[in-house]
């Protein structure tokens, strides 16, 4: 019993939470635009997840962008690719048989953000 309480304290401690904001210059104008997940938590009330993208002045809010489930494993997550652009990633690694992961890729192309 005890090896078992062991070894569940360290996978518990091993857990961390999902990135939900994220910084890039994608528009190249030297200055980082801010992407941040509302709603991507485990205490969320919705199942989806919010995308607020700011550049300067502009808010750019895409609702429902990724899914989240209630248990980690099932949290969306920001990371910055190595060009710069953002990955949006929604998934389903924690239950069942039927595992998967959606990852949305963000980038500035002709003068506007997409996905």
């Amino acid at each position: 019993m005890k090896i078992f309480l062991s070894l569940l304290f360290m996978f518990l401690a091993t857990v961390t939470r999902a990135e939900t904001f994220i910084t890039s210059d994608l528009d190249g104008d030297g200055h980082a635009e801010s992407f941040e997940l509302i709603g991507a938590d485990i205490d969320a009330l919705d199942d989806g997840a919010d995308l607020l993208i700011r550049s300067g002045a502009t808010t750019i809010r895409a609702r429902d962008i990724a899914w989240v489930g209630g248990l980690y494993g099932q949290l969306p997550m920001l990371v910055r690719a190595p060009n710069g652009s953002i990955l949006l990633t929604s998934m389903n690694a924690s239950v069942g048989r039927d595992r998967w992961e959606l990852t949305l890729t963000i980038a500035y192309r002709s003068g506007v953000h997409i996905a």
